[in-house]
């Protein structure tokens, strides 16, 4: 694997290379001296018990295990929106008959592929709700998660909504299950995608409700996409703040915009100058600290630095390390 060379331009000018070997995660000066991290609050920590991930492929295939800690459940593709660049845009409707025979088919039946968590009890375990839109599904939604918890209380509870359908029976629920919430919104450059839950004055308040109930507000945040045009964190994150009126939004991103289809291409950069322009800007921000209130970027940064002081190998990426996990 390729050693990378990084010059460092302090604000007087003066420059100095390091270099960086992805495969080891080693940072050093030119002479072989490991980089200070501690202008950055690092330090190092270095690890030798990393463990190897296993290489999949055709005739070495993954096996499914019961030790899940991140469980993903798709109440169905069904969204109130049709929006332009997503891929589920043709599935608009309203919700399905509410029989809950298949959910209480899969809470049967979830203890017989599932360990349960740490504990037994869902402890470490993450289960997030996604749709479409999850809201549609209210009463299968409510019914599922209730049965969950009332299994595994200690399991983290997560779901991803457009926010449009909240009000407060449900506000009232997710706090009382203890639910951390992600609004997919694209902050100025919504209109490229769709409806706007937040030119609707009760929309707007049910969202704003999240970031300001004590039950809620440290576990909610909202997820931006990046477009040509809208590609700015700090932007982002001030446009929420204005628009909502809560000073500490946290704000996280899928980066920048996969397109579906040939309506969603015209919102993403063409040209290697729109491409560069891009680049610029979130280095710039990341640069001078502006990004930095975007988990999406203090999360990747975290876990570079880490990388660095742990000395995490590339052979460890993809595998289950049971040490980090707690």
């Amino acid at each position: 694997m390729a050693v990378y060379t990084i010059t460092l331009t302090d604000r007087d000018g003066d420059t100095e290379r390091v270099l960086y070997d992805p495969d080891s995660s080693s940072l050093t000066h030119e002479d072989g001296r490991p980089v200070d991290l501690s202008p950055v609050c690092f330090s190092y920590r270095k690890r030798e018990d990393w463990p190897t991930a296993h290489a999949v492929c055709a005739e070495d295939p993954g096996r499914k295990i019961s030790a899940i800690r991140r469980l993903k459940i798709s109440m169905g593709f069904k969204c109130n929106y049709a929006c332009a660049y997503c891929g589920q845009a043709s599935q608009v409707g309203k919700e399905e008959p509410s029989s809950l025979v298949d959910v209480n088919a899969f809470l049967g039946a979830l203890g017989r592929w599932w360990d349960g968590g740490d504990d037994g009890r869902g402890a470490g375990a993450f289960i997030q709700f996604w749709g479409g839109e999850p809201f549609v599904y209210w009463k299968k939604m409510k019914a599922l998660a209730e049965g969950i918890r009332d299994r595994y209380p200690n399991a983290q509870l997560a779901v991803t909504t457009n926010g449009s359908l909240l009000d407060e029976v449900k506000l009232d629920w997710l706090e009382r299950m203890g639910f951390s919430v992600t609004v997919s919104h694209d902050d100025p450059g919504q209109h490229l995608r769709g409806p706007d839950p937040l030119d609707d004055m009760g929309r707007r308040e049910a969202i704003r409700q999240l970031f300001i109930r004590p039950g809620l507000k440290e576990k909610c945040s909202i997820n931006v996409v990046l477009t040509r045009d809208h590609h700015s964190f700090k932007a982002a994150r001030e446009w929420f703040v204005d628009r909502l009126g809560v000073p500490d939004i946290q704000v996280g991103s899928e980066e920048l915009l996969l397109p579906y289809d040939v309506g969603a291409l015209l919102t993403c950069p063409a040209t290697e100058d729109e491409h560069k322009a891009i680049r610029l800007t979130l280095l710039g921000e990341i640069m001078d600290g502006s990004a930095l209130g975007v988990s999406t970027v203090w999360l990747k940064l975290q876990d570079w630095f880490n990388s660095v002081a742990e000395g995490r190998p590339a052979s460890s990426l993809g595998s289950i390390d049971i040490h980090a996990s707690h």
